[in-house]
């Protein structure tokens, strides 16, 4: 037998156990509005095979996955949505398929791989439509065929191709049809429309039918007719009521019938009879036991009304009541045990209308309630008695803040809070007595602070106290005895801050105080001998405040304090101290000692405010265990150990329990039923049979280690959504024929969402993820479910998942689902496939050109070979020809891009002071300082002009300092701000030829006169930008004028003498502007060798370096 199996078997036995022992109030997690259902009135629970839990309620169908509710409602706009949103019924069939029942929708069918309903509804113009739009019951029978029970009686599905719902195809559905059964077949009854409220298939394969009404009524398949049961009057072993509700069939085949005001009932047939299925038992075979609430009786049913009936794992029958709660039946017994709601406490019932119950597979039990949502009763949250204040006053704690616990040997409680004085329960936990405060009666208790307990073997109570001592409790006479503080005797207690009382194997009481240090108590002559710090004694105690003592098997104690651990030696009377040092990971985990134990082992183990400490002997170190470790919090409040050599932990977040063997820690919490996660140090307790009582800010924990149970199922793992941006995928996952899940290239952000079916501690599931073809390992990602991908590129990838439930037991195995993401286009076999091929073809189309232009090359040479020599001069003399012709052309440029504007300035302002001359004389002296200086600037760029003309190369540095100078005088008081960027060393070395050099002023010059003349009133800035990049070098001008659209704007001379530059340098002019953008020319240009030329000689040309032939002018 696998380790798996016998864990399952473990877990199945010990659950059995404790629920079977348990008689404290069960505890409920509820699921309501709160939480995500859609509607607190859940008529209906089921758990399909997946895992997934469903909830039927009046406004929705509800798919739970342990963390996210999926809601499902009628939708006007989609006829795949469910017709109504009012749910009673759902009901899985053997192909997987749901089919939901509602309450004046009718019938529908969901697809989960789809999550399309189907629907079938009631056309009182078809006698083969559905009967009743309102269906209460659902049921399958061994030939496959679906039986519906409606408002209106009986109906069985119909379908063409193949009788079973589960072979029907989205066609068939379409046609199918409903055989309607009258009750006027039921033994010829003529009572008609009788609502069919339960349908049940046994495992004998019989089909059972229960009506308002019509009684409990079997199928006959043989003449396809129903047999009654029913009550009858003069018959006391016939049905107790016709209001049939619900029907169920326990393991043992017992047929459990619910009524609606005749309480449950057992049917019974003759041995013969069960044991043939092939038999239709009659109904006169038939004998019925009932089970009926009786007013005297609190182990009777708590009403007669019924409602849903269910047995758990362990062979309790549950039975739901339509006002008087919950009924948990042993049938071992016979008696029922309530369970109802009570508003004072948060974790009761929810309701006492039960409509729907429900186990799932991990044996929680799943109650549906009239207004109360969904009720949980998890095993695995039983296992820890909570005895808590109550405000009635025969039952529970008088105060909640528990700090002294004991039981004594009649087996009465004894439970002292810190504030609520001193309460003795019953071994049960239920009050019996309470003592408070009483300072007016010498033998009565003086205070209502208690914080120690302990009964000696006379059977005494010894009691401490904060402010009022230590006090002696005779149980049989009800008094009080205390022993105070006297400041005049020595011999008094030392302290009435009394924080342990413990008495040693040889009867001896101990006494630890807060601040007083420890006594000794003399009993024959009612003294006490103090044992105090003293700092000058290295051997007296450490300190004075005392919180724990325990003795070890040689008799010596050892005492807890706010100084730490130490060892005290009665035949020497000295104290060993062990004490925490900061440099020492093998010295005390902490000082403030809280609690001490010695094991079974004999190990001195010390709870301290840092964590669990255990001492090594020989070499007086210790092992230091902490949160690191595994602990919920490090401050140790009391220790017990178990059976098992285990050690149980109280916190201030928690219980947990240590295995010494294997060194972990498995911690529980307030969801598993704690009082809260705070305890109070000093408030433990273990009595002779192993039971353990731990108090706490809230009360009382009271278990037996023995009986608890762990969570040893796997709990299923699926994938819930896959999402890309913000849409939701649809997907199938873990098919083995199913297709892969293919998303486009740019649907490469994916959001992967999970859960483990695990329904015990749903929020401590824990979970791993990892992307086959991204993720090297896998990555733990604690409770958090979603996983999330950006940027993935193309390819086929496997996304994995497993899980864990709340208690560490993984589902190895998990869930995955298989992606592609497909490349685009340019990115595909084909495209590259193409891309060869006209790669392919260019290389041989230019291969062959080339081949071509060589023999036509060739060809060429041979036939000008004799006339070289006529080529070359009538080539020179073309040359001079063109050259004389360019010169020509540029001369005349350069006339109207330099002087033209000038000369055009000078005409302007002298008609403007002939205009003027006899109107405003003050103008006059203006105007001509503008002509000279017009004039100046004329004479300025005829000199630049003929620099252009030098035959002397120059460098780019020179051209930008040229254009520098210009800008600065064009610029100078128009408001607009001029600069050149990027003069440096490296255009110093950049040679322009004299052509070069001319063009490329020219053209920014006219760019500049272009920005004053038509973008003034709008720039502010201009500038002229000089680079060297990729073997070249750039000129940009920068304007942020007004701008203009390129495509409107008049091309005029000065524009195409611009281009017609760069083009005659071999340069690029790019020209980019937009209408209140500004306006950018960008000039780039090629970095050519320098070349000297010499004159020519006798009329030849000469050769320069580069090859190239030079003709000179």
């Amino acid at each position: 037998m696998s380790l798996r199996r016998q864990l399952l078997i473990l877990g199945i036995l010990s659950f059995a156990c404790l629920l079977r022992a348990q008689d404290f109030p069960l505890r409920f997690d509820h699921l309501s509005l709160e939480q995500g259902i859609s509607h607190n009135l859940v008529y209906a629970i089921h758990q399909d095979r997946t895992g997934f839990m469903w909830f039927g309620t009046m406004y929705g169908l509800v798919k739970y996955d342990g963390r996210r509710y999926t809601i499902y409602r009628h939708d006007p706009n989609d006829a795949h949505s469910i017709s109504y949103n009012d749910i009673i019924a759902i009901y899985e069939d053997q192909q997987g398929y749901l089919w939901i029942g509602t309450w004046g929708g009718g019938l529908n069918r969901f697809d989960p791989l789809t999550e399309k309903f189907t629907r079938f509804m009631h056309d009182p113009a078809n006698p083969a439509s559905l009967s009743n739009n309102m269906v209460w019951a659902i049921a399958e029978d061994e030939h496959g065929r679906l039986w519906l029970g409606t408002d209106h009686g009986l109906d069985r599905l119909h379908i063409e191709k193949g009788f079973k719902t589960g072979e029907a195809t989205d066609s068939s559905l379409a046609n199918a049809t409903f055989v309607y059964y009258q009750f006027s077949s039921f033994a010829n009854d003529k009572i008609k429309q009788t609502s069919v409220r339960a349908l049940l298939k046994d495992s004998s394969g019989r089909l059972w039918a229960g009506a308002i009404g019509g009684g409990l009524n079997l199928l006959d398949p043989a003449r396809e007719a129903f047999l009654r049961f029913k009550h009858e009057p003069a018959n006391a072993k016939s049905l107790s009521r016709n209001a049939v509700s619900s029907i169920y069939e326990d393991r043992a085949g017992n047929l459990w019938i619910g009524t609606i005001g005749g309480g449950l009932n057992r049917l019974v047939f003759s041995a013969e009879t069960t044991k043939e299925p092939k038999i239709v038992p009659a109904p006169e075979q038939a004998e019925f036991i009932h089970y009926l609430h009786e007013p005297d009786n609190a182990n009777s049913l708590s009403q007669n009304e019924i409602g849903p009936i269910i047995e758990d794992r362990n062979g309790n029958l549950w039975v739901g009541t339509m006002g008087g709660g919950l009924n948990r039946f042993d049938p071992a017994t016979g008696r029922f045990l309530r369970v109802q709601r009570d508003p004072a406490q948060a974790y009761s019932l929810s309701s006492n209308v039960i409509v729907a119950l429900c186990e799932d597979r991990s044996g929680i039990l799943w109650i549906g309630s009239y207004q109360g949502g969904v009720d949980k009763l998890d095993p695995y949250r039983q296992q820890f008695q909570h005895i808590r204040e109550e405000t009635v006053p025969a039952s529970g704690l008088s105060y909640g803040d528990v700090r002294a616990i004991c039981q004594d040997r009649s087996g009465a409680i004894w439970v002292g809070t810190f504030g609520g004085g001193l309460t003795q329960l019953s071994p049960e936990g239920r009050r019996m007595a309470q003592f408070g405060a009483n300072h007016k009666t010498p033998t009565a208790l003086r205070s209502n602070f208690i914080t120690a307990i302990i009964e000696d073997k006379r059977g005494h109570l010894w009691i401490g106290t904060f402010r009022s001592g230590l006090c002696e409790f005779d149980p049989k006479r009800k008094t009080f005895f205390y022993y105070s503080t006297d400041v005049k005797n020595p011999q008094s207690l030392s302290h009435d801050n009394v924080n342990v009382v413990y008495e040693d194997r040889a009867g001896t009481l101990w006494v630890g105080t807060d601040g007083g240090g420890l006594n000794r108590f003399d009993r024959a002559r009612k003294q006490f001998m103090r044992y105090q710090h003293d700092a000058a004694d290295s051997a007296s105690l450490s300190s004075d405040f005392i919180h724990a003592i325990s003795e070890d098997n040689d008799g010596n104690l050892w005492l807890g304090t706010y100084a730490g651990l130490n060892k005290f030696d009665r035949r020497t009377e000295t104290f060993e101290k062990y004490r925490h040092r900061l440099a020492d990971p093998a010295s005390l985990s902490n000082d403030y000692v809280y609690a001490i134990h010695l094991d079974s082992a004999g190990n001195i183990w010390a709870g301290t405010s840092d964590g669990l400490s255990k001492l090594q002997r020989p070499g007086n170190t210790f092992k230091n265990y902490t949160e690191a470790d595994g602990l919920p919090n490090g401050v140790i409040c009391g220790i017990l150990e178990d059976q098992a050599g285990g050690l149980w932990l109280s916190t201030k977040k928690g219980l947990t329990r240590f295995d010494t063997r294997t060194e972990t820690f498995r911690n529980y919490d307030i969801s598993d039923g704690l009082q809260s996660n705070m305890f109070n140090a000093g408030a433990y307790f273990k009595n002779e049979n192993g039971e353990m009582f731990w108090g706490g800010i809230n009360g009382i924990n009271r278990f037996h280690p023995a009986r608890t149970v762990h969570n040893t199922l796997v709990p299923p793992v699926v994938l819930t959504a896959v999402k890309t941006f913000d849409q939701t995928l649809a997907f199938r996952q873990n098919q083995r024929n199913a297709e892969a899940l293919r998303l486009p290239h740019d649907s490469n952000f994916l959001i992967f969402e999970f859960a483990a079916l695990n329904y015990s501690h749903p929020e401590k599931n824990e979970y791993a993820y990892h992307l086959e073809g991204l993720d090297r390992d896998w990555i733990y990602s604690g409770t958090q479910n979603t996983a999330s991908y950006t940027g993935l590129q193309p390819g086929a990838y496997v996304f994995r998942v497993k899980g864990s439930n709340g208690e560490g037991v993984w589902n190895e195995n998990g869930a995955s689902l298989k992606i592609i993401i497909t490349p685009p286009f340019w990115r595909t076999w084909w495209f590259y496939s193409a891309a060869g091929l006209a790669f392919v073809l260019l290389i041989t189309g230019w291969h062959r050109a080339r081949l071509r232009q060589e023999r036509e090359r060739a060809a060429e040479i041979a036939r000008i070979k004799n006339e070289e020599q006529l080529a070359r001069f009538q080539a020179v003399a073309q040359a001079k020809l063109e050259e004389r012709e360019r010169v020509r052309k540029q001369i005349a440029a350069d006339f109207h891009d330099e002087s033209g504007h000038k000369l055009t300035k000078i005409s302007l302002f002298c008609g403007v002071l002939q205009s003027r001359l006899h109107q405003n004389n003050r103008d006059i002296d203006d105007y001509l300082s503008r002509i000279m200086n017009v004039a100046a600037s004329l004479h300025k760029d005829m000199s630049d002009f003929i620099w252009s003309l030098d035959p002397e190369e120059s460098t780019l540095h020179d051209t930008a300092l040229k254009l520098k100078d210009f800008g600065d005088k064009l610029f100078d008081r128009t408001g607009i701000r001029f600069c050149l960027t990027g003069l440096g060393a490296e255009l110093e070395h950049t040679h322009l030829s004299m052509e070069t050099r001319q063009n490329l002023t020219c053209i920014f010059k006219e760019g500049m006169n272009n920005i004053l003349k038509h973008t003034r009133e709008n720039c502010r800035n201009v500038t002229c930008a000089f680079a060297r990049e990729n073997g070249g070098y750039s000129v940009t001008l920068l304007d942020d004028g007004k701008g203009f659209e390129i495509g409107m704007s008049p091309r005029g001379k000065g524009l195409r003498n611009m281009q017609a530059r760069a083009a005659a340098i071999q340069g690029e002019l790019q020209i980019i502007s937009r209408p209140g953008k500004g306006t950018a020319i960008r000039f780039t240009g090629k970095i050519n060798q320098p070349q000297r030329f010499e004159p020519h000689k006798n009329g030849n040309p000469v050769r320069p370096q580069n090859g190239k032939t030079v003709a000179s002018v």
